[in-house]
């Protein structure tokens, strides 16, 4: 990353004609500028640049208080030199504060969010199975199990009980009660031989 005055200095990193700060037609002061689009923009150059990774060790080693080098700001080589890494949750919601996408904390992130899932899901069969856990199967895309689906059931028969809405026929899943509505085939059946 060249200084503002581009004058040489002899611990600027090494530098090239097609490091993507030197790119003809590109202006080097988009490095520099207190704009977060132009710094995003500078970003998104220098993560094609060859010259990635020594420039952004020198932004690093030197403590840069200015400019993008090796596609950090200065925000960005604060959180690294303070132990802030990708794949945290502090550095998710940083990235989100932000407006960027990151995806190997967005994968990190929902490795973790899977893990406390299946550890919730694993302490309510534990004990039986849980309404909740019904949902905890369905959001990790799997078939609710038998114990936990009627756990489901049972909670939603008693918010039904407590609203006063009549119980669920358990044959036909609906909320009529035996005897009203059509016929049960029982009854069908007995008026069709008289």
């Amino acid at each position: 990353m060249p200084n503002p005055s581009n004058t040489p200095r002899p611990n600027d990193p090494p530098t090239a004609n097609h490091a993507a700060c030197t790119t003809p037609g590109v202006d080097p002061d988009l490095w520099f500028s207190d704009h977060p689009t132009d710094r995003t923009r500078a970003k998104r150059l220098c993560a094609g640049c060859p010259l990635l990774d020594p420039c952004r060790a020198y932004g690093l080693d030197t403590d840069q208080l200015w400019g993008v080098w090796g596609g950090l700001d200065r925000a960005d080589r604060r959180r690294i030199l303070r132990g802030v890494v990708c794949g945290t949750e502090t550095a998710l919601k940083i990235h989100r504060r932000y407006g960027e996408r990151c995806t190997v904390c967005e994968t990190a992130h929902d490795r973790r969010v899977e893990t406390r899932r299946r550890q919730s899901l694993a302490a309510a069969h534990a004990r039986g199975g849980t309404a909740a856990s019904a949902q905890l199967h369905r959001k990790l895309g799997e078939p609710v199990c038998a114990p936990c689906r009627r756990a489901e059931l049972a909670a939603e028969e008693a918010r039904r009980r407590a609203r006063g809405i009549p119980p669920r026929d358990a044959r036909t899943g609906d909320g009529r009660t035996r005897g009203s509505g059509t016929p049960s085939v029982g009854a069908h059946t007995t008026a069709q031989a008289a």
